[in-house]
């Protein structure tokens, strides 16, 4: 999975693009109900 929209507000999107496919680490870590804290590059 390259790209993964997430609703924010109503009719608004927030558009999350996966550049190093960690959103199936993180669907694992949920499931596990493990806390998962996303750290990017500075200035994001």
């Amino acid at each position: 999975m390259d790209q993964s929209e997430q609703s924010v507000k109503g009719s608004e999107q927030s558009t999350y693009l996966d550049w190093n496919n960690s959103i199936g680490i993180i669907d694992k870590a949920f499931e596990k109900e493990l806390f998962v804290l996303i750290i990017g590059p500075k200035g994001t």
